[in-house]
This record gives structure tokens, C-alpha cells and sequence, in this order.
């Protein structure tokens, strides 16, 4: 299985260069769109960008036309993963072997997926908890159990707030009419 790899870091494309890859660097939406005119949607995309405003506009893409594409993070611990609508998304430090492995046989338990409510939550995540259980119609001490639950189920490695809105801000994008949607 080939996988294209799009990154805007320089270093990051050249340390993972080889033949069962194509690599790809980009550093503004020019490039974006120059990648995808000759992007082949049979192949997975491997989706490592640190610039958010980039990686809304590649998942855009592939959201429109149905590519398949996995996303990378920074928040992550070392080679784990979770999946949310079948967009896999792996630690920014995961290996391409262990990457391979769970794209071509991925296996969930069903404790790992986020359930409906906790997608519902995610996008007030970064909220502190009294602000999260007023709007949400929540006790505090639900709101606090919902994002322990959300840190430990997104794989987090860092649980403090500014790791968790990255997290959230990664999971979410913001379509042309600035609303905010799951990414999926």
C-alpha cells in the first residue's frame, strides 16, 4: 500500500522519504492546491501539518472528495492512535511500519471510540468546567469527567488546557461560513 505524506515540515519530509511513499511539502495554500491537482485519491493521505489553517483546507479537500486520509498530532503519545468516523488520527511520532499496521487492519475496542456524547461535548472542551456544565446542562463534576474521559480516550500525553484545546482545535475545522464541524 503507497501513502501520499503532505507536511509543511521540511525535516519531517525528508526523514521519511522512501519508495513506499510519496512526499510532499507545502507551506501555503498554493501549494495545497498545486498537491492536489495531481493527487491520486486511490492512495491513503497521510496528513502531517502543524499549521491548522493548512490542515483545515487538506481535510476540506478530502472531505469533499472522499478521500482517505489519516491525520497526525502532536498531543499524542508515541505510536498510539484513535479513530473518530473512520479518520484515523496517530501520534506525530508514530512510526511508518506501526502507521502501515493499524491503517491496513485497524482494531478498536469498543471502550477506545468516542460515543455520541462525548462528541457533542468535545467542541466545549476547552471551556473550564463551570462554564462547560452551565452551557451543557451539566454538574461541574460531570463536565471534569468528561474531559478526564476525552484525555484519556484521545491518547493525550500532556493533560493540561492548552494540550487539550491543540487537541480539540486539530479535531475540528472550521468551514468557509466559519461554523465549526467533527471532522469525519
Amino acid at each position: 500500500m503507497k501513502f501520499d505524506v503532505i507536511s509543511d515540515n521540511y525535516f519531517y519530509c525528508e526523514g521519511i522519504k522512501s519508495s513506499q511513499n510519496q512526499v510532499h511539502y507545502v507551506l501555503d495554500r498554493d501549494d495545497v492546491n498545486l498537491f492536489f491537482s495531481s493527487f491520486t485519491h486511490t492512495n491513503y493521505l497521510i496528513i502531517a501539518l502543524r499549521n491548522m489553517h493548512l490542515r483545515g483546507i487538506v481535510i476540506e479537500y478530502c472531505r469533499a472528495n472522499q478521500a482517505k486520509y489519516v491525520v497526525l498530532l502532536e498531543d499524542m503519545i508515541k505510536n498510539d492512535w484513535f479513530e473518530i468516523d473512520n479518520v484515523i488520527y496517530f501520534s506525530m511520532d508514530s512510526s511508518q511500519q506501526h502507521i502501515r499496521k493499524i491503517i491496513t487492519s485497524p482494531i478498536m475496542s469498543k471502550g477506545d471510540k468516542l460515543t455520541q456524547r462525548e462528541l457533542d461535548i468535545l467542541p466545549h472542551v476547552h471551556l473550564n468546567n463551570t462554564t462547560m456544565a452551565s452551557m451543557l446542562n451539566l454538574s461541574q463534576k460531570t463536565a471534569s469527567g468528561y474531559k478526564i474521559i476525552l484525555k484519556r480516550k484521545l491518547k493525550m500525553k500532556a493533560f493540561n488546557s492548552l494540550a487539550l484545546t491543540r487537541m480539540k482545535n486539530a479535531i475540528m475545522c472550521t468551514d468557509t461560513e466559519g461554523q465549526r464541524y467533527l471532522v469525519s
